[in-house]
This record gives structure tokens, C-alpha cells and sequence, in this order.
């Protein structure tokens, strides 16, 4: 066997290039690489001393193929060390991540039924970092008795290969003996030839500050509904507590329109006393029906009655605020209308009471107009269009996304001008909804605006009642 005979391969140009690597190595690797090469090239040197004394290879070629020997166990040795450094980097960046998340890690041999857990996890149950594998019963014994049950039952389902991830939220005892909310994830990593899990790995999250933030927000949302109670029961009472005496006022109202020989300037203040105490009852009523809305406690009759009879009696116990304000209150129902149906009269008249007195108390000048249209929209219902009009200062662009909330005023200054509880349109929206009909402000601007409410009911069977109006008022 004889040397190469190219010059790359002088051990001076080998020596050079070992040089080259070494210097970009820090101390600390060095020296363990040089170790770890000293112990491969003691080995080496035996056996080519041993080919030398043979004869099986020169001194020259000998020194040149220890070099490259030692080149390549250089470089191999410099990359194993960087390699093992960028890993423990690593490692060190994911421990201070977990600490800082409060998130543990934990690995569970499903055969022997030992638990490994990381050393944070140990501090944080009071294990000793000595003891580092505990059993499935171990930590079980530090679960709180009201979620042990719940706890088991997820361990047991990953057990039994029913799911491959596991998830639970339960409390155990901490290290200081406080109960803490942990949330515990898991997966299965590793399953025998038949598909049975063997170990499951995951990670270990105090949710305690989390638990105890949606505790404080329950409890809140339990005092606003219990306060919310309280004043729709207030309400209520306060509705039927003003109700008696209204009615009275109204009974007695129209007994005394009913005397013989009355002045007819005295009858006209009766009627205005009248209708003033039916709005009022109207706005009692307002507050009671909001409270029974909120409760579910709303219900609709289903009696017949003749739809232009109800339209007209809401317009009228309007009538005398109108011509005080010197406004037209006028009806036009289109010819085709129905009339005779089946549903609540009383609430129907209840709603369009409520836009009726809008547009008047939000009217200065000009007409309120209340516009009846529609047709059957099958053998049994007829479909029906109510739309109140009026020439007054309008709904405000940035205000109508919300005049149809609870004690919502379309202006505060309009509401101390135009007074009013704020609750007619939400309770209207309401009782149409739960009619099956929709009510909408169709338009709305300086000039005026425009509501309508949209209902389908079923048409009065009764051949003696008629249908379908044939004028138009």
C-alpha cells in the first residue's frame, strides 16, 4: 500500500484545516471534544502502529490518515456539541415559557400505572423532586371529592381506547393546602399491536384565577337578573296598585256624561277627562305588560272581532289631544281590507294606540294618518298592513338603531319636551312578534315619518260577518 500522491493530502494542509475547525469551537467543547478524541485516537494509534511495525503501511501515509482521522473526528464531535447545545437552549426557552404559563408537563405509563411529572408540577402538589413518578392513585387522592368522580371518569375513558384525547377540569390540593382548579390535557402517544393506549402525555394548567374571575361574574349576573326581578315586581304592583283608581275615574267619567241635561261644554271636558285617564291607564298598563313580557307570562286571546272597529276606536282616544294641537287625524282603510278576523283586539288596539300618540305628541303641525291595506293571503287568513304617518320632526338617523329598547327616548331633549315612558315601541315590537307580525319604521326624516306593523290572522268563519271592507273612509 503506498501514500496518495495528491498534495491536499499532506499532513501539513490536514494539520491546517484541523486548526481551522477547532478555533471556532469555545473552550468548554473543546476540551470535551478533545477527550472524547483522545480515547478514539489511542485506539487508532494502537492499530496503526501495529500496521506500521507490519510494514503494511509507510510513516508518511501513516501521519497523513491519523490527521484526517482526527479532521473528521473533529468536526463530527464539534456538531454533536452544538447540536446538544441548541437542545438544551431549547429546552431552558420551553421551561421558562411553561413556568411563566403555569402549565405543567406530565407523561402516564398506562401498564405500570406511574406518572411522570416535571419538577414545577411536584412543587405545586407538594411532591419532593426526588419523587418525581407517582402513581394514577397517588394523584387521585389529592382530588377534591366533588370533581374525583368526573376526573376518574375521563381517565377511564382513555384508558379503555374510547377517546384519543383527554381533557378535564377539576380541583386538587396545592402544596399549601389550598384547592386549586387545574385543567389537565392529554393524548395518547404510544398504543400496543391491538390498538390499546400504553402511555398518555400532556400538560397540567392552573385555571384557579380563571375559575374564580367567571364565579365573580356569575354572582354579579345573579344580583343584576335578582335586581331586574325586584323592579319588574315593583312595577307590577305599582300598575295594579293605579289601576283601581283609574278605573274608577273612567266609570264614574262616563256615568256623569250619562246625566241628564248636561251642557255640552261640560260633557266635552268629561270626554277629554275620559280619554286622559284612559291613556294614562294605557301607560300603566305599559309597565304592567313589560314586567309579564319579561317573564313570559304575555298572553294573546284569540276572539273575533272586526279590525276597522278596532283601528277606529284607537284613532279616537286620540282624538281630542289632536285637535288640541290643531293636527288631522284621519283613517283611510283601502277598499279590499279584511275586517272580520280572529285574534286580540285589545292588544292590537294597545299597539296602534302607542304609535298613534307618538306621532301626535312628536307632531306640530300638519296630519297623523293611519292607512289599512291588505287581502286574504289564503282560504283561512287574510295578510294586513297597518302604517301610521305623520308630519312631525322624525326619528334622528343616529337614534333609530335602538328606539325600539326598553326605556329608550329617540332625543333626551325631545324627551323632556314630548314626555313619555319610553317602553310604547319595545312593548309594541313585542306583542306583534308574539303575534307572528313585524313592526318597522319604514321611513323617517324631517318631513315626518312612518311606522308599520305587518300580521297575518286567521279570517272569522261566521258567514254573517263580513270579510272584506268595500269603501274606502
Amino acid at each position: 500500500m503506498s501514500a496518495p500522491s495528491n498534495h491536499m493530502m499532506t499532513p501539513r494542509y490536514l494539520f491546517t484545516k484541523l486548526m481551522s475547525v477547532t478555533q471556532g469551537l469555545s473552550g468548554w467543547q473543546l476540551w470535551f471534544g478533545m477527550v472524547a478524541l483522545s480515547i478514539a485516537m489511542s485506539e487508532l494509534i494502537s492499530a496503526a502502529m501495529s500496521w506500521l511495525l507490519l510494514g503494511h503501511v509507510t510513516v508518511d501515509y501513516l501521519i497523513t490518515g491519523l490527521v484526517a482521522s482526527m479532521l473528521v473526528a473533529s468536526v463530527v464531535v464539534a456538531v454533536i456539541l452544538y447540536l446538544s447545545d441548541q437542545i438544551n437552549t431549547a429546552a431552558r426557552r420551553l421551561q421558562i415559557a411553561l413556568e411563566g404559563s403555569r402549565i405543567s408537563v406530565w407523561e402516564a405509563d398506562l401498564r405500570t400505572n406511574e406518572i411522570w411529572i416535571d419538577a414545577s408540577w411536584a412543587a405545586f402538589l407538594g411532591v419532593a423532586p426526588a419523587e418525581t413518578r407517582v402513581t394514577a392513585a397517588d394523584l387521585l387522592k389529592l382530588v377534591h371529592p366533588d370533581d374525583l368522580q368526573d376526573a376518574a371518569a375521563a381517565a377511564v375513558r382513555v384508558r379503555e381506547g374510547d377517546v384519543t384525547n383527554y381533557a378535564a377540569e377539576h380541583r386538587v390540593r396545592a402544596a399549601n393546602g389550598e384547592w386549586k382548579w387545574i385543567l389537565s390535557r392529554g393524548r395518547v402517544i404510544e398504543r400496543d399491536a391491538a390498538g390499546w393506549p400504553l402511555r398518555v402525555s400532556g400538560t397540567s394548567t392552573d385555571i384557579t384565577e380563571r375559575k374564580l374571575a367567571e364565579q365573580r361574574v356569575r354572582k354579579a349576573m345573579e344580583a343584576a337578573e335578582s335586581a331586574n326581578r325586584s323592579k319588574d315586581e315593583f312595577l307590577a304592583t305599582v300598575s295594579h296598585e293605579l289601576r283601581t283608581p283609574l278605573h274608577v275615574i273612567i266609570g264614574f267619567t262616563e256615568f256623569a256624561q250619562r246625566t241628564p241635561g248636561l251642557p255640552a261644554e261640560a260633557s266635552k271636558y268629561l270626554d277629554r277627562v275620559r280619554n286622559s285617564a284612559r291613556i294614562l291607564r294605557m301607560h300603566v298598563d305599559e309597565l304592567l305588560d313589560i314586567s309579564r313580557l319579561d317573564y313570559s307570562k304575555l298572553a294573546l286571546a284569540a276572539v273575533p272581532f272586526d279590525l276597522e272597529s278596532c283601528v277606529r276606536e284607537a284613532i279616537e282616544m286620540h282624538g281630542a289631544k289632536a285637535e288640541a294641537k290643531g293636527l288631522e287625524l284621519g283613517l283611510r282603510y283601502a277598499n279590499g281590507a279584511p275586517r272580520a278576523l280572529v285574534g286580540d283586539a285589545q292588544r292590537l288596539r294597545q299597539v296602534l294606540s302607542n304609535l298613534v300618540d307618538n306621532a301626535i305628541r312628536f307632531t306640530d303641525a300638519g296630519h297623523v294618518l293611519v292607512e289599512v291595506s291588505g287581502d286574504a293571503s289564503g282560504p283561512r287568513h287574510a295578510a294586513f298592513l297597518i302604517a301610521v304617518e305623520d308630519t312631525g320632526t322624525g326619528v334622528p338617523e343616529k337614534q333609530r338603531a335602538y328606539i325600539f329598547e326598553k326605556f329608550a327616548q329617540a332625543d333626551g331633549s325631545l324627551s323632556r319636551k314630548h314626555t313619555g315612558l319610553g317602553v310604547g315601541l319595545t312593548l309594541s315590537r313585542q306583542i306583534v312578534e308574539l303575534m307572528g307580525g313585524r313592526l318597522e319604521l319604514e321611513k323617517s326624516s324631517a318631513n315626518g315619518s312612518r311606522f308599520a306593523i305587518t300580521l297575518t290572522m286567521p279570517l272569522d268563519p261566521r258567514p254573517e260577518n263580513k270579510v272584506f271592507g268595500e269603501t274606502a273612509p
